[in-house]
């Protein structure tokens, strides 16, 4: 049962992440400023989000997840830089989580998690999320600016990471609300 639970949340997130990556592309084509960075970024979210419910499992889910958009739509870099990508995009917010809790002192569980707290969060996770990738992009070869990369890359996750994190918040307050009647 375990193994189908995790099949689960690995797969899971995997389709999610791409789903929101291509809806993503749909929703906010003019904030696109190159294929790997978005001045508005809701993948970003689910990111965090499935790292948080899920730990390392959902962290698998989004490298998965990478693997599965680079299938549906190729990447024009492929090999090493992309395989990288996607492992950066899984390790980022699994990082973030364990600073949030060893540096500003979340509990493990996360159950507790206060809209600043996830605001914080959001805020970690953007840096380590742009900073990771825009280094990886520059050792390969192909970055540009790179603190221009790396601050619209930073804003486009925060973005799309707070956008989806409050949603979240908001739609668990809600249902809470209705199930207590």
């Amino acid at each position: 049962m375990l193994v189908i639970n995790i099949w689960l949340i690995v797969t899971g997130t995997a389709f999610v992440y791409a789903g929101l990556y291509f809806l993503n592309g749909v929703l906010f084509p003019a904030l696109i400023l190159s294929a790997h960075v978005s001045l508005i970024f809701l993948p970003s979210g689910v990111r965090l989000i499935c790292v948080l419910l899920f730990g390392p499992w959902g962290a698998l889910g989004i490298v998965l997840g990478g693997m599965l958009t680079s299938l549906i739509a190729p990447s024009e870099v492929f090999g090493p830089t992309l395989v990288g990508a996607w492992v950066i995009s899984g390790l980022a917010p699994f990082l973030a989580r364990e600073a949030g809790i060893r540096f500003l002192h979340m509990d493990r569980q996360l159950t507790s998690l206060s809209g600043m707290d996830l605001l914080k969060l959001s805020v970690v996770f953007a840096a380590f999320n742009a900073v990771m990738h825009q280094l990886w992009f520059s050792g390969q070869g192909l970055g540009g600016d790179f603190l221009s990369q790396t601050w619209s890359m930073a804003v486009g996750d925060w973005l799309g990471a707070a956008l989806l994190l409050y949603a979240f918040k908001f739609a668990l307050a809600a249902s809470e609300r209705l199930r207590r009647g």
